[in-house]
């Protein structure tokens, strides 16, 4: 998210290790889905996720990236849009780690992209090419 300079607030949400869904519910959750880790930022204990302000799964204590795939997986699964504020990392996740590359689309709300832009983001696929460059992914 820092390389596309998102805010990381619009996908993770940082929450006391001792938080329950409902204290979570009460403070107030996004309408859209969004990935709360409990503890650490950097080594989270345990994870929730949460639709439409109501935690729907967790608390989890496996991996953030089982999380992470969690959050995605809602995305997908439910054919929502990507959120303005995090579009160029969940495409990132979608196309770089996932390997879900349609040649023409976006799952960016339509009303918000650039009209030009028929397929991928060109800061995805920038990146997404020096990765490729040095070896880092292979789509």
């Amino acid at each position: 998210m820092a390389h596309f300079k998102e805010r990381t607030e619009s996908l993770l949400i940082e929450a006391d290790a001792a938080a329950t869904a409902a204290d979570m519910e009460r403070e107030g959750l996004p309408d859209s889905p969004a990935l709360i880790i409990q503890g650490e930022s950097m080594t989270p204990s345990k994870w929730m996720l949460s639709v439409e302000r109501e935690v729907v799964l967790g608390p989890f204590s496996e991996a953030f990236v089982e999380g992470l795939a969690a959050l995605f997986a809602t995305y997908y699964n439910l054919n929502l849009a990507y959120q303005d504020d995090a579009a160029c990392t969940l495409e990132f996740i979608q196309r770089g780690l996932v390997g879900i590359n349609p040649e023409t689309g976006s799952k960016v709300a339509a009303g918000k992209r650039d009209k030009k832009m028929h397929g991928m983001n060109p800061h995805v696929c920038t990146l997404l090419r020096k990765l490729m460059d040095f070896e880092w992914l292979v789509i």
